[in-house]
């Protein structure tokens, strides 16, 4: 019974997440950077914010949304581009979250680095790697099965 009702868990969590597809989360994040560079603009000329995407089609999108206004305070960049930068640091078993905090990453170039005034992140992002670690938990269930 307990592995039954770990399954509808699994099955409901996934038809969960997928059912949040095309609702409007990029539409939002475009409105809160948007809303975000504009009160930054009151007291501040010189920044840029960084938005973090699923992959690159989200970044296309992202960047067609932006006015030319918004365009320049905002780069926008894929999840895996944080990934790699996350693959930078060792990993620590006894210490999964042994890593700095996403502002204190070192975007840029050694000699140009970008501090960013806001940070945000494509819920997007969340949900593809949720459904990402539910397949391979899956396949690996399958296999235990066999």
């Amino acid at each position: 019974m307990e592995i039954l009702n770990k399954q509808i868990d699994t099955i409901a969590a996934k038809r969960f997440l997928t059912a949040l597809r095309g609702i409007g989360k990029t539409t939002g994040i475009i409105e809160n950077v948007k809303n975000c560079v504009d009160d930054i603009l009151l007291y501040k000329k010189d920044f840029e914010v960084l938005v973090i995407v699923e992959n690159h089609e989200m970044k296309k999108l992202f960047r067609r949304c932006l006015t030319e206004y918004y365009e320049k305070y905002v780069d926008v960049i894929t999840m895996q581009e944080v990934m790699y930068k996350l693959s930078e640091f060792p990993i620590v078993e006894d210490k999964e979250g042994d890593v700095p905090r996403i502002n204190n990453f070192q975007f840029g170039t050694p000699s140009n680095p970008k501090n960013y005034e806001r940070y945000f992140v494509d819920p997007s992002c969340y949900e593809a790697l949720c459904l990402k670690q539910m397949d391979k938990l899956k396949k690996i269930e399958e296999l235990l099965w066999e």
